[in-house]
């Protein structure tokens, strides 16, 4: 029984056993009016391994034992249920086929033989683990299979001869091991040479033992045979794929240099394959217009570029953190022809294209849209007089448009609007000339298609700027009659200017 009376110093029970290497325990207490009392399990030493349960099981391999102690949840004299039977239970002997050791770990060869083995145990305290070893001479590429069943949940880390995870991204809390589905397959790489480990293990108490397999396979050298100087990189065509390595040394990772020659009209694509996928990735590839400026594109996932010129783009392939031994830099780098276009409007302001600002409709399209660039499509309307003037706007594209006016000479902003749908906005405008700038909402999100645009006017009248008045409408009236000559010679003896009409310049 847990005494409580003196609550300044609460009573509590201690209980050892002598446990046999592979004996699987059941350490519980009776239901006889404990409902206050918990066990708390620590190993020999007396650190904490299991606080504050009532239940659970404990397997020593070695033969090591625990301390049990029996408390109560509550010191307070007057709660109830203070009573108890503790019970330990011997499930009997769990056979194990690999250690869990690594000074133990089962020795494998890399040539595609098949390894099998089991999660022979779950326990509340500690679960099965099972650590292998191989040798590596370094600088290698290696693919690993796995197959179990579809309920094993189990996990896979691998370290080097330092136990530093040669799977671990630089999320290291995040993605310090991977999750084995029933059919795993990928590739890695180790730069060191040396022992390798890999441990088989599941996180969960319940579910995750039984049975598994699994192959590695030595695919061959790695090597760094890639220009490491910016200024002098190695050429890559589209759709060639380049596999080399991110080279570890003494002072850091050196980068791997590439240029492309991209052609006007075409799109691409930019791929960098790493084992375990692209979002645990430690390497990361960076694209350059210029190598003195900052990178147009930073990433270590798929991107798209368009080409509205022919130009040469530099890239570069690094670490986005220092590299430390055997994390593995292997990459392969990918730039695929994804596409093409055609630019029928203009894309920028001193190349605007005339619109019709008569009410005539007119349709275009934005041809591009991808992570680094995307179509923008410059116009001009004239404003003949003062006055109002109504812009419509047609998209049949998944997404908005937006309409930006600015003054042509002035630049001034003269408004915007979305255009999702079909939509329209009213402007006061001088009269003059005005650009209209189109763009997507969300230019990066490689949407194209089509669009109209409307621009209808106020009333047209002879002498704005569109309809100038009649050559010799002297008393600008719209038309050319007597009235006019009667002007003219009005002041014909009087006129010295050599060259008539004197004033009238019409």
């Amino acid at each position: 029984m847990i005494d409580n009376t003196d609550i300044s110093n609460p009573d509590g029970d201690w209980f050892t056993f002598d446990a046999v290497s592979n004996h699987k325990y059941r350490i519980y207490h009776s239901d006889i009016d404990s409902a206050n009392v918990r066990i708390d399990i620590l190993d020999e030493s007396c650190s904490s391994l299991l606080s504050n349960t009532h239940e659970t099981t404990y397997l020593p391999e070695n033969g090591e034992d625990c301390r049990i102690r029996v408390e109560s949840s509550v010191a307070d004299r007057f709660k109830i249920g203070n009573y108890y039977q503790l019970v330990i239970e011997d499930l009997g002997y769990i056979a194990d086929e690999h250690s869990d050791s690594f000074d133990f770990a089962t020795p494998i060869s890399p040539d595609s033989s098949t390894v099998s083995g089991s999660i022979d145990y779950l326990t509340g305290l500690n679960n099965d683990e099972d650590i292998f070893v191989f040798d590596c001479p370094g600088t290698r590429l290696y693919s690993f299979n796995y197959h179990a069943d579809s309920t094993s949940l189990k996990r896979l880390k691998m370290y080097n001869v330092g136990y530093y995870d040669v799977l671990e991204s630089f999320h290291s809390d995040a993605f310090s091991s991977i999750e084995l589905d029933p059919n795993s397959s990928f590739e890695f790489s180790v730069e060191e040479p040396g022992a390798v480990y890999l441990k088989i293990y599941t996180e969960n108490s319940s579910i995750g033992d039984g049975e598994y397999h699994f192959s590695i396979e030595d695919l061959g050298p790695i090597g760094d045979s890639f220009s490491n100087d910016i200024l002098a990189p190695s050429p890559i065509s589209p759709n060639q794929t380049k596999a080399g390595t991110v080279e570890f040394s003494s002072d850091g990772a050196a980068p791997d240099f590439f240029s492309l020659q991209a052609q006007k009209g075409r799109i691409y694509k930019i791929r960098l394959y790493q084992p375990f996928g692209s979002e645990d990735s430690r390497i990361n590839y960076a694209m350059y217009e210029n190598i003195y400026e900052s990178p147009l594109i930073e990433s270590s996932i798929d991107k798209y570029f368009a080409a509205p010129e022919d130009k040469t783009y530099t890239f570069r392939i690094s670490a986005y953190q220092p590299l430390v031994r055997n994390q593995g830099g292997y990459y392969e780098f990918t730039i695929e022809e994804a596409g093409s276009f055609t630019d029928n409007q203009p894309n920028s302001w001193n190349q605007a294209m005339q619109l019709p600002n008569d009410g005539q409709t007119f349709t275009a399209s934005i041809e591009y849209s991808t992570n680094l660039n995307y179509d923008l499509d410059y116009y001009w309307f004239s404003a003949p007089s003062d006055g109002f003037y109504t812009i419509t706007g047609t998209e049949y594209i998944s997404g908005s448009l937006w309409f930006r006016i600015y003054g042509r000479e002035t630049h001034d902003s003269q408004g915007n609007f979305e255009v999702s749908g079909n939509n329209s906005a009213s402007y006061s405008l001088d009269a003059g000339e005005y650009i209209l700038k189109v763009k997507h909402d969300n230019p990066n999100n490689q949407r194209t298609g089509n669009y109209e645009i409307t621009i209808d006017s106020p009333p047209f009248v002879c002498g704005d700027l569109d309809h100038p008045y009649p050559l010799g409408d002297l008393n600008q009236d719209c038309k050319t009659d007597l009235l006019d000559y009667s002007m003219l010679a009005a002041d014909w003896l009087s006129c010295t200017d050599p060259n008539p009409p004197c004033n009238y310049m019409q």
